[in-house]
């Protein structure tokens, strides 16, 4: 803590990425499908339930989601779009 009340924190040097990693993350990123956030969550809350933990805030009740959550869909692991 070098006498300070707090710890001290000093930045790392920045690391260059090596090729091999730039090709990995190319790869894997090109192996997962493009999706919006919505979709995840509608996906998710058809698996679990969570929406109905939610309350609105002017009245404090749970409703449930106007459209019910569908079944899962089979593919392959989903990740957020990026824009």
């Amino acid at each position: 803590m070098d006498g300070h009340d707090r710890p001290v924190l000093t930045a790392l040097d920045r690391l260059e990425e090596p090729p091999s990693l730039l090709e990995l993350r190319a790869a894997v990123d090109a192996l997962l499908p493009r999706v919006d956030l919505p979709e995840i969550l509608q996906e998710v809350a058809g698996w679990t339930g969570f929406l109905t933990e939610f309350t609105h805030i002017s009245d404090g009740r749970a409703d449930p989601p106007a459209t019910p959550p569908q079944p899962p869909r089979h593919r392959p692991a989903a990740k957020p779009a990026m824009h």
